[in-house]
C-alpha cells in the first residue's frame, strides 16, 4: 500500500484527509495509519526496529533508554489486548507494543529487555480522559513497567499533555515514562535514516513520502504566495475612486438618521 500511495496508484489515503464518498460509516483512520507505516517493522530486523525508534527517541528526555547494542529480538504487536484484573471484565488495548530483548550483560545472566507501549492518535480525542492512565497501570504489570516507557503520538499534544498532568502515574520529572511524539517529529526521523539502499532506509523512504501525502509537513511561510501587484509609478489622471468631484463614498449617499438610545434593542445572532 505504501508504494501504491507515494506512486499516485491509489487515492486512499484521502479518507485520512476528512474525505468520504458517503459508502462507508466509519473510517478507521488510526488504525490503517498505524499498520500501513508500523506494521512493515514487523518484517524488518531487529537492529533496524531498534535504530528507528532510537532515531525517534534522540529528541526526548528518554533518548537513552534503548541500549546501544543490536538486540536479539525483536516482537512488533499491533492491537496487543489484554483483560483488565478487576470486577469490569474489560480489556486494554493500546495500538502497538514493541518488545526488544539484548544477551545479558555476562554469560548465565538473564536477557536485558525494553518495552516501547503506544498509543496513536490521528485527527481523534482519547477514548475517554484515563485511556493512557489504564495503559499504564493495568496493560502492563508492576515488572514491564520496570522496563518500559510509554509513547503518545499524535497530530498535536494537548491530549498527552493534560493525561500526564491529571494522572501523573508515569514517574516524575525529568526522567517520568510517558514520552510525547507528534506525527511531524517522526516524519523528520524518517528523513533521517531513510536510504534507498536498504530495508529499513526503502522503509523510511516510503513512510516519509507517504507522511507528505497525508499533509504532515511543516509551516514554510508565505514566500510561495504572489505578490500582490503593485500600481503604476506614474498615472495619467487621478483614479475615478479617488476623485473627490465624482464619488465621496457611501456615507454620502445615505441620510443622516437619529436613533433614540431608548429604542436600541440587543442583537442577537443564530446559527444557521
Amino acid at each position: 500500500m505504501l508504494h501504491a500511495i507515494v506512486q499516485g496508484k491509489s487515492k486512499i489515503y484521502r479518507r485520512y484527509l476528512g474525505h468520504r464518498d458517503g459508502a462507508e460509516v466509519h473510517v478507521s483512520e488510526e488504525d490503517e495509519i498505524t499498520s500501513t507505516i508500523l506494521g512493515p517493522l514487523c518484517l524488518l530486523d531487529p537492529s533496524d526496529v531498534a535504530s528507528f525508534w532510537r532515531e525517534v527517541l534522540k529528541p526526548t528526555h528518554q533518548k537513552d533508554f534503548l541500549i546501544d547494542e543490536k538486540p536479539i529480538t525483536a516482537k512488533v504487536s499491533l492491537w496487543p489486548s489484554r483483560w483488565v484484573s478487576d470486577s469490569s471484565r474489560s480489556r486494554v488495548e493500546p495500538d502497538l507494543l514493541i518488545e526488544l530483548s539484548w544477551k545479558g550483560e555476562s554469560e548465565g545472566d538473564p536477557d536485558r529487555k525494553r518495552m516501547l507501549l503506544c498509543e496513536l492518535k490521528w485527527r481523534a480525542n482519547l477514548s475517554g480522559d484515563d485511556q493512557l492512565k489504564l495503559q499504564w497501570t493495568k496493560f502492563l504489570c508492576q515488572k514491564e513497567r520496570d522496563d518500559a516507557i510509554h509513547i503518545f503520538l499524535g497530530l498535536e499534544l494537548s491530549a498527552g499533555i493534560s493525561a500526564f498532568e491529571r494522572d501523573k502515574v508515569w514517574g516524575d520529572a525529568p526522567e517520568h515514562r510517558l514520552v510525547l511524539l507528534s506525527w511531524l517529529g517522526v516524519r523528520h526521523s524518517l528523513k533521517c535514516i531513510r536510504n534507498e539502499t536498504t530495508p529499513l532506509g526503502r522503509w523510511a523512504d516510503l513512510s516519509d513520502r507517504f507522511l507528505e501525502r497525508l499533509q504532515v509537513r511543516q509551516f514554510r511561510g508565505f514566500h510561495s504566495i504572489e505578490p500582490v501587484p503593485s500600481l503604476p509609478q506614474v498615472l495619467t489622471e487621478q483614479p475615478i475612486f479617488w476623485r473627490p468631484s465624482t464619488f465621496k463614498g457611501l456615507m454620502s449617499r445615505i441620510p443622516p438618521t437619529t436613533v433614540p438610545l431608548s429604542n436600541l434593542q440587543p442583537i442577537f445572532f443564530e446559527r444557521g
